[in-house]
């Protein structure tokens, strides 16, 4: 009896503590990441105190070459395209429970890759 009680307590207490958690976000269209962020921190405030909103980072951009296929005229083409990639972050420490909400949260968002990470 007295072993079971223990081993609620400590499943408590290790579901109570606050955990460092970045989440990273990346997307190809600004317009989405926009709203992602701006929904994700209305709903966050809503049960964490200290959410602070969103950090924008340098967007990256590639360059990328390709070769058309010649016509049968003997002339090679190339196209080149850019492709412009936004960064937001989010920092935030939240307990095991609110970051429970916050992954079922994102998970509704297909356009925007998310990057969750739990920093010790």
């Amino acid at each position: 009896m007295d072993v079971e009680m223990k081993k609620q307590d400590i499943d408590v207490a290790s579901t109570m503590e606050t955990m460092k958690v970045c989440i990273d976000m990346a997307s190809l269209e600004e317009k989405q990441i926009n709203k992602v962020c701006r929904e994700f921190y209305e709903y966050g405030k809503t049960f964490i105190d200290d959410l602070q909103r969103e950090t924008v980072l340098p967007k990256k951009v590639e360059s990328i070459t390709t070769l058309r296929n010649p016509s049968g005229q003997g002339t090679k083409k190339w196209s080149r395209y850019k492709m412009i990639v936004h960064l937001r972050n989010f920092y935030l420490e939240a307990t095991h429970q609110q970051l429970e909400k916050v992954v079922q949260f994102l998970r509704n968002f297909p356009h925007v890759e998310i990057n969750l990470s739990i920093q010790n």
